[in-house]
């Protein structure tokens, strides 16, 4: 990301996280982020396809195109499309395409990940966007997906210590319900960009980075981090239907 063509960077004037400039000194952010979603895909058994939803101009694609043999870059943005095809040039059995993920122009059953971050949060429909996400996939294929953290933990501290417990954000809940309802299993949760404060950041990059890699499995239960990664897998029809028929059980009279 830090190497990319300037006289393309220049032409994006908006600084937000799909500009390449936005990154430009967030070099502990992206290596988290990356280190992140390398864990996450040594997890998952079936890697032949994925499909990058909002992948902008492709800042992450470096990290998970090593893994498979077809992939797919898609966004809205014709103009980051453009950026993504200089950028990723030198990127193998890729594909560049323009598309929304409420409405993916994608068959169904076409792939075996889909990966979405820094989207997700911006989607107002975000139910819709999962059931095509699970549309597209293939049967046991996995979502990859990011949501940003807005809970302050440290501002909570005082609150958890009388609870005895820690907290989790307010829509924990309802994020991993709206996977589960379109048939996810949740395999994994990490706590990312959990050494971002101002505080450590005059700590060598190296030290901070050494300590994220170790808290990001264990802080993922409370939701410490600034972003939180989720590894899910879809369930066959035929674990669905033993799913649902352990919840809902008949009434015996």
């Amino acid at each position: 990301v830090l190497m990319y063509n300037q006289a393309i960077m220049s032409q994006t004037q908006h600084e937000t996280h799909d500009n390449p400039a936005w990154w430009e000194g967030r070099e502990f952010e992206h290596k988290a982020e990356a280190h992140a979603l390398t864990q996450l895909l040594n997890l998952v058994t079936r890697r032949k396809s994925i499909v990058d939803i909002g992948g902008g101009f492709g800042r992450l694609t470096p990290v998970y195109a090593p893994y498979f043999s077809k992939l797919l870059l898609l966004d809205p943005s014709e103009k980051l499309l453009f950026f993504a095809q200089d950028y990723l040039k030198n990127v193998r059995g890729i594909e560049f395409k323009k598309g929304k993920a409420e409405k993916l122009p994608v068959a169904s059953n076409t792939y075996d990940v889909a990966l979405l971050v820094r989207v997700f949060d911006q989607f107002e429909d975000q139910k819709e966007v999962i059931r095509e996400v699970s549309r597209i996939l293939n049967e046991e294929g996995f979502i990859i997906l990011q949501v940003e953290n807005g809970f302050d933990f440290l501002k909570s501290i005082k609150g958890i210590a009388k609870r005895g417990k820690g907290i989790s954000p307010s829509d924990q809940g309802g994020i991993l319900d709206i996977l589960k309802r379109q048939r996810f299993s949740i395999l994994e949760i990490l706590s990312v960009s959990n050494l971002d404060f101002f505080l450590l950041r005059n700590l060598p990059l190296s030290t901070r980075l050494a300590l994220e890699e170790k808290l990001q499995k264990l802080l993922a239960s409370i939701w410490f981090g600034k972003s939180i990664f989720i590894l899910a897998q879809k369930r066959s029809e035929e674990a669905e239907k033993i799913v649902s028929e352990n919840i809902i059980k008949p009434l015996r009279l």
